[in-house]
């Protein structure tokens, strides 16, 4: 049943979608010459792609995902637990610390870490449980990273547990309780993991990572402004870093929707 969801998530995605048409268009146009569906269906495919890749289009969703969350510069002095959303790593002895995570719990770590040092006495949580791979959990492989960061470990808490968001604030909140925290993970992820620590009775105070789109696109940005930026960055030089975003908001989108349904959120 994974397996299948997991694959229905993946050919309904904006990627999938794409590739569903270039596929279905090119063995049309092979196997049925006389129809014109085969050349339809690859050309939409096309026009997709050029919606996708060449317009500011990922830039402005994404935006509407990080703009609730602007960046805490510097925290409430009062708050004493920074709460890190792991996201996942691999326990690969051959690779140094900085590579065993992936580029977003590293971006995910630098601003836990940054943010834990403003703070007198502060406790740094890491949520996260099982690697790719047999070994240690994402929690492990994040707290040897936070200590070759200079983060000393009697101020490091390892929750190593979780599998999902809901799981990461379902252990968190064992810890700490109603306590006031700060919630670090990546910027388009906040909205569905501050909804979920809020429905368990929790109290985040959401720190975005990772900000992408609203460094361009910055909330309140004025109509003048907003339309000269989209037709300077209509071209083809952000083209596989939009499409790789659309995907992310894509499936962020489907995870908050799924929560729902579940009454986690």
């Amino acid at each position: 049943m994974a397996m299948l969801k997991e694959v229905l998530l993946t050919f309904l995605s904006p990627l999938g979608v794409l590739a569903v048409l270039f596929v279905v268009g090119i063995l049309f146009t092979a196997f049925r010459r006389r129809s014109s569906l085969g050349p339809r269906t690859a050309w939409s495919g096309v026009g997709m792609y050029l919606l996708l890749a060449l317009t500011p289009l990922a830039e402005l969703i994404y935006a509407k995902l990080e703009h609730p969350f602007p960046a805490m510069l510097h925290p409430d002095a009062s708050v004493k637990n920074v709460v890190v959303l792991v996201g996942y790593g691999e326990d690969l002895q051959f690779l140094p610390v900085t590579s065993k995570l992936s580029v977003d719990t590293v971006s995910r770590m630098a601003e836990g870490i940054r943010l834990h040092r403003e703070l007198a006495d502060a406790t740094l949580i890491l949520s996260g449980g099982p690697a790719r791979h047999e070994g240690r959990t994402n929690a492990d492989l994040a707290a040897e990273f936070a200590v070759a960061m200079g983060v000393p470990e009697q101020s490091i808490v390892l929750e190593r547990r979780s599998a999902t968001t809901y799981e990461n604030l379902l252990e968190v909140n064992k810890i700490i309780g109603s306590a006031p925290f700060i919630l670090v993970t990546s910027s388009e992820h906040l909205r569905r993991a501050t909804a979920v620590a809020q429905r368990l009775g929790m109290n985040p105070l959401p720190a975005p990572a990772a900000i992408w789109a609203a460094r361009y696109y910055p909330a309140g940005m004025s109509w003048g402004k907003l339309g000269w930026k989209l037709v300077e960055d209509t071209g083809p030089q952000n083209a596989a870093n939009r499409l790789q975003y659309i995907q992310r908001a894509y499936y962020e989108h489907v995870g908050y929707m799924w929560y729902w349904m579940l009454g986690h959120v």
